[in-house]
């Protein structure tokens, strides 16, 4: 599944915060996008197949 559109909306808020002076705001905004693409990566690696003989590289000469 795609979380793309969340790190967007974040981001957009993050921009519009600061185009209208809340540096307090976009500080916050900025941390959630952060730990956002944090818990996502994290969530992403969990449901990723693992190799089924380590990796996917091959090594028969």
């Amino acid at each position: 599944m795609s979380y793309d559109w969340m790190i967007d909306v974040l981001r957009d808020l993050s921009q519009f915060a600061d185009a209208n002076d809340m540096p307090r705001l976009v500080a916050q905004l900025e941390a959630a996008r952060a730990e956002a693409e944090a818990e996502i990566a994290r969530k992403s690696a969990a449901e990723s197949p693992a190799e089924p003989f380590g990796d996917s590289l091959d090594r028969r000469a």
